[in-house]
């Protein structure tokens, strides 16, 4: 049962971190993109829209990630008995 726990939180771990990093991957990808036709190599170019991108993925998946968190806290502390039990 404890297996199964530590599976079910690297998933929800998965799930979590998702829309962050496919967000500012993809804006990390159109800046690559940009730079390597315009030939401009400014680390600021890089860095601050990717900043932006990462707030604005968890700005809109906040919510559900600490939906998802709450939701997978509650069924450990629901299923702790009969862990401990066995």
């Amino acid at each position: 049962m404890a297996f199964t726990y530590v599976q079910q939180c690297l998933g929800i771990a998965a799930e979590l971190v998702a829309p962050a990093i496919l967000a500012t991957l993809s804006v990390g990808t159109a800046i690559s993109v940009f730079q390597a036709a315009t030939q401009i190599q400014e680390q600021a170019m890089s860095f601050v829209p990717k900043v932006g991108a990462l707030l604005g993925a968890l700005t809109i998946s906040g919510g559900w990630m600490i939906l998802r968190i709450v939701e997978y806290s509650k069924n450990i502390y629901a299923g702790l008995p009969a862990l401990a039990h066995n």
